[in-house]
């Protein structure tokens, strides 16, 4: 037998109850053996210039709770007096970390001891762990033959590690007739042992390599608004396996996502997000006010369409002429003088127009007005209504930025020529009666936003006396880009909108209910 560490009498005498025990212990990882027992069951592998190396030990890192306050596939064991504390979880070297603390030094010892794994009799196996000590501790091990009968097994007496994380690496040979193994590390003075990320592998394995600690972010955008209004919650994780909700919200996220919030007062959002390298958290608070301004006599909604797609037409006039809506329609008139493949034709523009939909002017090309000379934007935006007064014989009131650009500059030429509105977007997306009436709000629903989220808006409107401005592109079977809406979105929403009672106006019709 050969043992390179002197125990105590009782180590000692286990060790000799053993017979044909070998230990290598020291610090130092060893190199790699080239013939590595084959092992399937336990925790992750991990991948050395070498081989794959199977770690046997289940939730090594201690990531995972189990029961009665310990880590999965963990348990505690302790004899003697006095009895000693144990805590789970504690900040470990990357994660969590599991404790163990002694008041005074004890007759018999205390661990926490992962679950026995099978080996293989006369085979190497590589032991090794992280630790953090204010006492001396000792490294043993459990062995068990088929018949259920257990012998122990010393490797190594360790010394304070003096309250500072310290890597443990050894090796031995499994005893004949052993077909199942445990390595602890135990504690039997008066201190305070925490350990974590334990690996216990067949061959002179090296450990694995650290894992990497999680990171997040997380932001609320807006992080003001009022009662009623909706909030997006947003986040990414990396290097994460899982991530619970806690404070305002709950339950299990994925790793990146975006979620609409609509709190009825100030909350906070808090995600925590878990790996084998440990956990972060993040907060984000939105803030909700008691009452929102400058409401209306009642909430509004209006349906409006951009681009002039002939879609728009010949699929959701349909849906709005069923409903009893109207609605407005933003047009691009080159692509409806022009006859551009999609899009309107002007017969299609005069029949809008005389079953009383709004017709509205979106410029002649759809260029961004911003970067546009003074003279340039005058022109986009009187010809294409000039076309528009024309065409349909009515006459044009409203307008819509194409993008959604403006500047000042271009809401003062707005007023200029004579609209009396210009719609635009942003979040929040609820208009209340003083808002400027040259920067109203509008939602140009993405193809990723849920009907729930569109929904709530809706709501929102009703409740607080709110109007809140819709905003739709293409309408196709299949979709398209994420400002295309399908038919049965659409039909979804304006169903929605029937079922509420909330009052349906033109953008026209809502300007009017504003003070001048």
């Amino acid at each position: 037998m050969l043992i390179t560490h002197r125990p105590s009498l009782r180590a000692a005498m286990m060790a000799i109850a053993l017979g044909t025990l070998v230990a290598c212990a020291g610090t130092d990882t060893v190199a790699p053996s080239p013939q590595l027992h084959s092992a399937v069951m336990g925790g992750a592998s991990y991948t050395t210039t070498a081989t794959t190396v199977v770690n046997l030990v289940a939730n090594a890192s201690l990531e995972t709770a189990g029961t009665g306050g310990a880590p999965a596939s963990w348990s505690t064991m302790t004899y003697g007096s006095p009895a000693p504390s144990f805590s789970y979880p504690v900040p470990g070297r990357s994660g969590n970390g599991a404790a163990v603390t002694l008041a005074s030094n004890s007759n018999g010892d205390a661990r926490w001891q992962h679950a026995s794994v099978a080996v293989t009799a006369k085979a190497v196996y590589t032991f090794g762990i992280w630790y953090k000590s204010t006492a001396a501790t000792s490294i043993n091990m459990e062995f068990e033959k088929k018949d259920g009968k257990k012998s122990y097994g010393w490797l190594a007496d360790l010394p304070s590690s003096g309250g500072a994380w310290v890597q443990y690496t050894a090796t031995f040979t499994v005893p004949k007739d052993q077909v199942s193994a445990a390595v602890y590390q135990l504690l039997s003075k008066a201190g305070t042992l925490t350990i974590d990320d334990a690996w216990l592998a067949a061959g002179n394995a090296p450990p694995p390599p650290p894992a990497n600690q999680p990171t997040m972010t997380l932001t609320a955008d807006p992080t003001s608004i009022t009662s009623g209004q909706s909030s997006t919650l947003t986040w990414s994780a990396t290097d994460a396996t899982s991530c619970i909700a806690s404070g305002a919200w709950s339950g299990a996220k994925s790793a990146t996502g975006m979620q609409s919030v609509t709190p009825s007062a100030t909350a906070t959002y808090t995600l925590t997000c878990s790996g084998t390298g440990g956990s972060v958290s993040q907060s984000a608070t939105v803030t909700v006010s008691s009452a929102p301004p400058s409401a209306f006599a009642e909430g509004l909604v209006s349906i409006t369409f951009d681009d002039s797609y002939e879609q728009q037409y010949l699929t959701a006039l349909p849906i709005l002429q069923t409903a009893g809506f109207k609605g407005t329609f933003y047009l691009t008139t080159q692509f409806i003088a022009e006859n551009f493949t999609r899009y309107m034709k002007p017969a299609q523009v005069q029949d809008i127009a005389n079953k009383g939909h709004e017709i509205a002017g979106h410029t002649v090309t759809h260029p961004n007005l911003t970067t546009l000379s003074a003279a340039a934007v005058i022109a986009e935006v009187t010809d294409s209504r000039t076309y528009l007064q024309n065409l349909t014989g009515k006459t044009v009131t409203s307008f819509a930025y194409p993008f959604g650009a403006v500047n000042a500059a271009v809401m003062d030429q707005m007023r200029q020529v004579g609209y009396t509105s210009a719609r635009g977007v942003g979040v929040p997306n609820l208009n209340v009666a003083t808002s400027d009436k040259y920067d109203l709000l509008s939602d140009c629903i993405p193809s990723t936003t849920t009907l729930a989220e569109t929904k709530a808006k809706i709501d929102a409107a009703k409740a607080n006396k709110q109007w809140f401005i819709i905003c739709v592109h293409d309408v196709l079977p299949s979709g398209g880009d994420n400002l295309t809406m399908t038919p049965t979105r659409f039909q979804d929403i304006v169903t929605y909108i029937k079922a509420t009672g909330i009052k349906v106006v033109t953008v026209a019709q809502g300007r009017a209910l504003m003070p001048n």
